[in-house]
């Protein structure tokens, strides 16, 4: 629990405590008062994270911070009033309950305007443009309901004077959740939907709550008060139905959105090490041109990222900014492909974009855009949020609790249902592709499959800035694979390249940053990488349990793998090799099992005598060589634990 958090529960707490003693002149909490207390610390929690005003932070101004606390408010009275009415039997003051809520508000808004405030203005402009449609179609369907829903139910004939008050206090319900919330105000359909729809949500729930507390404690005698309650709940069922018609109506194409991992991403402290390596290499230099003003630098330092000095200083130590031409480089922060479609094919030195990757619709497509419009060597500078920082986001603005209930529910929503065929399009319906979860090792592998290089990498502010060089087009395979089961492209028997199953333990895209890795990262014993953080956290799991390689028998089956041989490398490993090894391996089925099992080597020299070993002594007893080999292998992984990693 937050200091703040702690504050405000205490405020809470103290005002029950002061209004009873005050009134009733003792401490006895026993009885109703005492279920009141248990009463008080629920209503307290709901409104707390509905309105986020338990969340970290500062206000610009004294109407800011009074808001969440004002919306919470109304939420608190709601809540409590709705558990007093329906689980608390007996007499209570209702001067002790409410009157301690208003005094909570008032210690909250003192405290608010004391520390969370940065600067106190007496007054503040609001510029909101009112959306005519928004407001005809809401006036039209509260009426409808009122009409058509609540008088009927109450009885045309049995409507009196008694019912205009809980008419007006319905009307004026809506009226303020409207205001409070900017119901009205002309809809951005470029926003994701669930941005939109927030606003609404709030207006919805202050409406109801006002409706419930009026009806409650002082319409409590009206006959039919419950219709006014209802008709507010459909009310805001029928206003929700239109509003996502309108959005279904605008829906976008379908995207590129990789099918995520179901797990939370590894950390990656571990790169830290690849970070001091790429800053410690020589200025890139684009080409021989040199300006002697230095222009584009200036212009960088001075306009364009005067607000990012962190990110200037970045791309300054990287890069050797006089051998750019200011004239042959674009800077813009912008997510529209539009502003990348029209600029010259094979032009530009730099292309630069401080709006995150993560809200671009197509990232493959306009990556590739870039990759064509840059000339061969030319450099891509970009952002986007790993989502190793999006759990980090949770945690700095909400208690751990329910940062871990919210974490949980976007990883649902951001990571499960973009990968389920029958979600896919109500996600791209509400997201449009925007705000996706993107891991580290998906982020940059993106760019080595459209053919950049990665030569320097930093993290500020919870984002990682990326510089990328063109070193290529981008990648001829049309599917990259992301699926929880995919194939492998491994070179076999006479050098085919063949797709190998096996269940997936890296993260989307993984495979494209192997050359990166390799070049970068240590080798652990049995060649493989040290802490390598394209593996998801399940990935680990799966490969210590040796389920990752299961779906292989389905190789096995179809021909392409034998019981016991070398095993199918990839490109990059299989280039590692001598060349007469190469030979020697591609004039055999490779298998299942491997050597490393019998001999158990501790890096890649000893992986590549080991392999040598056994096709020596294959090439002269195949039968007799397998069956030692695969004995001998099966008593290390059984008797001596032997893994490969």
């Amino acid at each position: 629990m937050t200091m703040k958090t702690t504050i405000n529960l205490f405020i809470y707490l103290l005002s029950y405590a002061t209004l009873h003693f005050s009134l009733k002149r003792d401490f006895d909490f026993t009885s109703n008062y005492g279920d009141l207390v248990i009463y008080f610390f629920i209503a307290w929690i709901v409104s707390g994270v509905i309105s986020g005003k338990l969340r970290r932070r500062k206000y610009p101004d004294f109407w800011a911070g009074a808001k969440p606390l004002l919306i919470s408010f109304i939420f608190f009275i709601t809540v409590l009033t709705v558990l007093i009415n329906f689980f608390l039997e007996g007499s209570f003051s209702r001067i002790v309950v409410y009157g301690a809520a208003i005094l909570a508000l008032m210690c909250e808004l003192i405290f608010m305007s004391i520390w969370e405030v940065r600067s106190l203005k007496t007054s503040s402009t609001l510029e909101i443009k009112i959306s005519i449609i928004n407001l005809v179609i809401e006036i039209i369907l509260l009426n409808w309901i009122i009409l058509f829903y609540v008088f009927p139910k109450i009885g045309y004939n049995t409507i009196g004077q008694e019912h205009i008050l809980p008419i007006l206090t319905m009307l004026l319900s809506w009226f303020i959740g409207a205001v409070f919330t900017h119901q009205f105000k002309i809809i951005d359909f470029s926003k994701t939907i669930l941005r939109v729809y927030s606003k609404f949500f709030k207006s919805y729930g202050l409406m109801i709550s006002l409706v419930i507390s009026s009806i409650l404690i002082i319409h409590s005698e009206v006959s039919g008060k419950e219709q006014f309650i209802i008709g507010s709940i459909i009310y805001a069922f029928w206003s929700t139905t239109i509003l996502l018609i309108r959005f279904i109506y605008n829906k976008p194409l379908r995207t590129d959105e990789v099918r995520l991992k179901f797990m939370r991403a590894t950390t990656y402290n571990e790169m830290e090490d690849i970070e001091k390596k790429l800053s410690g290499r020589v200025k890139y230099k684009v080409d021989e041109f040199e300006d002697p003003r230095n222009v584009l630098s200036d212009k960088l330092e001075n306009v364009y990222l005067r607000s990012f000095p962190g990110v200037f200083d970045f791309i300054s130590r990287s890069i050797d900014l006089r051998a750019i031409d200011y004239l042959k480089s674009v800077i813009l922060r912008s997510a529209d492909p539009y502003n990348v479609q029209t600029l010259p094919d094979e032009y530009l030195n730099l292309f630069l974009n401080l709006h995150q990757m993560n809200d671009i619709r197509r990232i493959n497509a306009y990556y590739i855009d870039v990759n064509n419009k840059l000339k061969n060597g030319g450099l891509f500078v970009g952002t986007f949020q790993p989502i190793r920082f999006r759990y980090k986001k949770f945690l700095e603005e909400y208690p751990n609790l329910v940062a871990q209930v919210f974490y949980f529910t976007d990883f649902l929503w951001r990571r499960v249902t973009p990968k389920l065929p029958f979600l896919q399009k109500i996600y791209f319906v509400f997201t449009k592709g925007k705000n996706r979860a993107l891991p580290l090792a998906e982020g940059l592998g993106r760019l080595y499959y459209c053919g950049f290089e990665v030569i320097d990498f930093t993290t500020l502010d919870n984002f990682v800035y990326f510089i990328a060089k063109k070193v290529s087009k981008p990648s001829s395979d049309p599917n990259p694979s992301y699926g929880p089961l995919f194939k492998m492209r491994r070179i076999c028997k006479d050098g085919e390249i063949k797709g190998i199953y096996k269940f997936r333990t890296m993260h989307p895209y993984s495979e494209y940053l192997q050359k990166f890795i390799y070049e970068h990262k240590d080798l652990q014993e049995g060649g493989k990488i040290n802490d390598d953080f394209r593996i998801t956290n399940w990935g680990k799991v799966l490969r210590k349990l040796w389920l990752d390689e299961f779906p292989m028998f389905i190789n096995f089956f179809k021909g392409d793998l034998k019981l016991f041989g070398v095993r199918p490398l990839s490109k990059h490993y299989f280039g590692l090799y001598p060349e007469d090894l190469q030979k020697r391996r591609i004039k055999y089925k490779p298998g299942l099992v491997p050597p490393f099992y019998v001999d158990l080597p501790k890096t890649l020299a000893e992986v590549i005598e080991s392999e040598r070993r056994y096709l020596g002594l294959y090439e002269k007893n195949p039968i007799r060589t397998d069956i030692i080999y695969f004995v001998k292998a099966w008593y290390n992984i059984l008797v001596k634990k032997a893994r490969s990693g």
